[in-house]
């Protein structure tokens, strides 16, 4: 009782309001009836199913017994909402959709997925954590949830991650959602958080075109993170709780402007999600969360066949298993330099006109971009065409793998793998074949570390 009483005074959304409290126990399943219960344990405070048809009476029963006092504080409806979203709040997943054979697939995936939010619960009584979890784990999904709950709260709070377009479908999923509540919620990847910063501090910051590569790389991950903590101090701008996703892309000054931008730096809420082996850009930084870190090892994101894909460029961490729908092999179509698009024509058409495969539910991934990619913008598929842009209703979208790092789609079709750079090319290619759900095609040759169970066509 005494737990639920600093949850209730700790929550901002329950703060304002009083709770009368005590003790009673529930038996729903169980007729109790007048059995008696021994010396220490008064009838009053047991409901039983008896009592499921009137529980209004067995509470006010229970309270009286307690108390002594037939008058409860009541906090209102608004107290009574505030209770419910603090200790039941409402889940709700959207349902993926992929045509015909693997249907089934689809709902087994999202059983699992629900399996994860279970962990939820654990995190709801802690205040720093760190989360290690697989490709397809649930780690994005577990994320936006501990969002999700600690807004309904009445918590300010902050998501951030490293990719503008993780960033993008973040706030964009959250929006929905949260309805009133997201004026509560900040989403910002971490660049355009701490450019956002630096302005509001009288800064002017130089324009990513203007600066040479090398130039570049060292403003985002030097520069920029230390005019953001230099605007701190005349921005009062702070947040409850901060959840972070990708965290193995932060660098470790990241971490000192994460932990300045609590309202509170001791006690603050502070969650990490993240998977080193997806750790595809030059960062090599820790964690201002010690040890030990959970870790989830379940993939509850693809089949088994596109797991074992995946696994075979897994290099960090316990080896993560897969309790998915057993699925098909990927398919590995020969592709000679320069005849990619023709390549993808074929499969496009395969995918879209004859399986009937929404559009929407493909993705093209690289490891180049769109300026030295043999995929380039526009390029006729049949009836569709190429982007590396939004679209419309007949683009099909291409992707470096990097700005599609955290984020998935029902089929996959990866292109040009034997292209990677030497240097990122294990990261590269894992998350690559962790993004499909519930098939992966490869145009070309995978480099060295491929799965043997790939199906050639």
């Amino acid at each position: 009782m005494y737990a639920l009483r600093d949850k209730l005074r700790d929550a901002p959304g329950t703060r304002p309001f009083t709770y009368p409290l005590g003790r009673a126990v529930a038996f729903p399943d169980v007729l109790v009836g007048d059995t008696a219960l021994g010396p220490a344990a008064s009838r009053d405070l047991v409901i039983d199913s008896r009592d499921l048809s009137g529980l209004a009476r067995g509470v006010e029963r229970a309270w009286r017994a307690f108390t002594g006092s037939d008058t409860i504080a009541r906090p209102g409806d608004a107290g009574v909402a505030a209770l419910v979203a603090l200790l039941r709040p409402t889940i709700e997943l959207a349902r993926p959709g992929l045509a015909g054979a693997i249907k089934g697939e689809r709902d087994e995936l999202l059983r699992l997925t629900e399996q994860q939010i279970a962990l939820l619960d654990f995190l709801g009584s802690h205040r720093r954590v760190a989360i290690s979890g697989t490709a397809g784990s649930g780690k994005t999904v577990l994320a936006l949830e501990q969002v999700h709950r600690l807004a309904r709260q009445g918590f300010r709070v902050l998501f951030t991650c490293y990719t503008k377009a993780l960033a993008a479908w973040a706030r964009e999923s959250l929006g929905r959602d949260l309805g009133p509540d997201m004026n509560r919620v900040v989403v910002n990847n971490y660049h355009d958080l701490a450019a956002d910063f630096a302005r509001r501090s009288g800064m002017t910051l130089p324009a990513e075109r203007e600066l040479s590569a090398e130039d570049a790389a060292y403003f985002f991950a030097n520069t920029l993170p230390q005019h953001l903590l230099d605007a701190l101090a005349g921005v009062p701008d702070r947040f409850d709780a901060i959840v972070v996703d990708e965290g193995q892309d932060f660098a470790d000054i990241w971490w000192v402007t994460i932990e300045a931008l609590l309202a509170d730096a001791q006690s603050g809420v502070l969650f990490i999600f993240y998977d080193d082996n997806q750790r595809i850009f030059s960062v090599r930084g820790g964690y201002p969360i010690p040890p030990p870190h959970f870790s989830l090892t379940h993939n509850c994101r693809t089949t088994q066949r596109i797991h074992e894909a995946a696994a075979a460029y897994h290099t960090s961490g316990p080896p993560p298993d897969c309790r998915g729908p057993e699925g098909r092999p990927p398919v590995v179509v020969d592709v000679a330099p320069g005849e990619e698009v023709a390549a993808l024509r074929k499969v496009v058409h395969t995918l879209v006109v004859e399986e009937g495969v929404p559009l929407d539910d493909l993705v093209v991934l690289t490891p180049r971009g769109s300026k030295t990619s043999r995929l380039p913008e526009g390029a006729r598929l049949g009836n569709f065409t190429l982007t590396w842009g939004d679209g419309g209703p007949d683009a099909l979208r291409c992707r470096s793998i990097q700005a599609f790092k955290e984020l998935e789609r029902p089929v996959v079709i990866l292109a040009e793998p034997e292209r990677a750079h030497a240097a990122s090319r294990i990261p590269l290619l894992h998350v690559a074949l962790s993004r499909a759900q519930h098939q992966l095609i490869i145009l070309g040759a995978l480099p060295p570390g491929e799965s043997p169970q790939l199906e050639a066509r």
